[in-house]
C-alpha cells in the first residue's frame, strides 16, 4: 500500500514539474555577418536549464511557462539577455566583443598595449563571471577561455574543481613530490594558493588575465611552467557611491525518510550479531 502510493505521488508531482516548463527552439546568429554561431550557451535566468547550440546555431531549451529571462554567451561574443518568448521560434543576434589594439593587459609585474602582445594572452572580464552560478571563480570560468580546461573531481557538492592550460602535465615520479598540473595564480601581483585563489568573490573581479606560453610567462620562471593566472580586483573609483547586491537562496530536503530502530531494537539485533560470533558475555547488552 505505501509502494503504490509513493508512485501517485511520484507521478502527481512529475507531472506538476512537466505542467511548469515547456520547450521551445530558436537560433543563434552572428549581428554582423548573419552566420550561425555554434557552442552558443543558453541558461534560464535563476534556474537549472541550459542548452548549446550545435553546428547550424539551432538549439532547443525547456522554459518556464511563466516566462524569464535567457542568458546567452560564448567566447569572443558580449554576453546578453532575451526575454522568453510567448511562443518560438527564438533568433538571438550575438554582438562580437570589440577588442581595441589599443587596450592595456596586464602581463607579468607590469602593462603592455595588446598591439605589442608577441605571446598567448587571454582576458576575461569580472562582469562576464560575477552572475554565474558556479561555486567559485574556476568553475565560472569554464568553457569561456580557449586553452583553458576546467574540471571537477566528482559531482559531490563541495568538489575541487582544478585548471589547467594548455593540457599541461607531469610525471608520476613528480607528482609523489607534491608537483602539480595547476598553473600559477597571481591576484594582485601577489602569488597565492589556490585555496586563496577559489576564495575570492566574483563580484570583487575587475579582470582576468591567463598567460598561456613560455613567452608570456617567462617572468616568472620555472613557477609558470603551467600557466599564470592573473587576477585583478577592482578598485574605488571617483564619483556618488554604487551599491550592489547578489545572493542566492536554495532549499534541500529529503525526498524519502528511512524508519529508523529504537535503541531497545538496535541492542536486540547487536545481541543476535553476538550469539552467532560467539563473542563473550561483556559484549551483550542488558535487556
Amino acid at each position: 500500500m505505501k509502494f503504490t502510493c509513493l508512485l501517485v505521488l511520484l507521478a502527481l508531482f512529475s507531472g506538476n514539474v512537466n505542467a511548469q516548463t515547456r520547450s521551445i527552439n530558436g537560433s543563434v546568429l552572428d549581428d554582423a555577418s548573419d552566420e550561425p554561431v555554434a557552442g552558443v550557451t543558453i541558461r534560464v535566468k535563476g534556474g537549472p536549464q541550459s542548452a548549446v547550440t550545435d553546428a547550424k546555431g539551432s538549439f532547443t531549451i525547456n522554459v518556464p511557462t511563466t516566462g524569464g529571462t535567457l542568458e546567452y554567451s560564448h567566447v569572443g561574443y558580449e554576453i546578453g539577455t532575451t526575454s522568453i518568448p510567448a511562443e518560438g521560434p527564438l533568433v538571438i543576434r550575438a554582438k562580437k566583443l570589440n577588442v581595441s589594439m589599443d587596450d592595456v593587459v596586464v602581463i607579468g609585474y607590469g602593462t603592455a598595449k595588446r598591439s605589442g602582445l608577441t605571446g598567448a594572452v587571454a582576458t576575461i572580464k569580472g562582469q562576464e563571471i560575477q552572475d554565474v552560478p558556479s561555486p567559485n571563480i574556476a568553475g565560472a570560468l569554464r568553457g569561456r577561455i580557449a586553452g583553458l580546461s576546467v574540471s571537477q573531481a566528482s559531482g559531490r557538492p563541495g568538489a575541487g574543481i582544478s585548471l589547467n592550460i594548455r593540457s599541461s602535465a607531469s610525471s608520476d615520479q613528480a607528482q609523489l613530490l607534491g608537483v602539480t598540473t595547476e598553473p600559477l595564480y597571481i591576484i594582485d601581483g601577489i602569488t597565492v594558493t589556490k585555496d586563496a585563489f577559489d576564495n575570492i568573490d566574483p563580484a570583487m573581479v575587475e579582470d582576468i588575465v591567463v598567460l598561456k606560453d613560455a613567452g608570456s610567462a617567462a617572468i616568472y620562471g620555472a613557477s609558470g611552467a603551467n600557466g599564470v593566472v592573473l587576477l585583478t580586483t577592482k578598485r574605488g573609483r571617483p564619483g556618488k557611491p554604487r551599491f550592489s547586491y547578489n545572493g542566492y537562496m536554495g532549499i534541500s530536503d529529503a525526498t524519502r525518510l528511512p524508519e529508523m530502530m529504537t535503541a531497545y531494537e538496535h541492542a536486540i539485533m547487536l545481541n543476535d550479531g553476538f550469539k552467532i560470533g560467539n563473542a563473550n558475555a561483556s559484549s551483550f547488552f542488558r535487556i
